[in-house]
């Protein structure tokens, strides 16, 4: 029922913003409003705040990511976390001072941390937990426990 609503009322949002502005909708919807308009405003503040925000956390786990796959468990020093933070900091900068919609950055943004929470995250917890009671002889290993195993890898891979 979660799933549906949700999709029922993304529907209902993003039909009302091509209806408002039709086929000349730009692709952050709040570019079609003139900058006089308080709540427009308001609405791009809370935006810039939100992706502000939101920067440290999609870094974090970004170098993580990066030391897992390059490190593979190795211990990583103070210096090394530091360069590695500067060198995605200064990449992700340049980046966004080439790109003339933010609509685009705002849109990555939600992608990747909506197929997180949806698919990955999830996905994660039960083969971390179900290894860890199977390591322990707390559960057994079987045929539909093998395929939901396969399907949540299955799953990480489509997130």
């Amino acid at each position: 029922n979660g799933f549906g609503a949700t999709a029922l009322l993304s529907i209902l949002f993003a039909s009302f913003g091509f209806l408002t502005f039709g086929g000349a909708s730009s692709g952050f919807i709040l570019n079609n409003y003139s900058t006089k308009d308080f709540g427009a405003v308001l609405c791009r503040v809370l935006t810039i705040g939100t992706l502000i925000c939101g920067y440290p956390i999609v870094l974090s786990g970004s170098r993580s990511a990066l030391f897992a796959l390059m490190k593979k468990g190795e211990n990583v020093t103070e210096s090394l976390r530091l360069n590695a933070t500067k060198l995605l900091l200064s990449g992700v900068t340049c980046i966004a001072l080439v790109l003339e919609n933010s609509g685009f950055v705002v849109s990555l943004n939600g992608a990747i941390t909506g197929s997180s929470i949806i698919y990955i995250f999830p996905s994660l917890m039960f083969l971390r937990s179900t290894q860890k009671r199977l390591l322990s002889g707390e559960l057994k290993m079987s045929k539909s426990l093998r395929a939901e195993r396969m399907l949540n890898k299955f799953m990480i891979g489509l997130g």
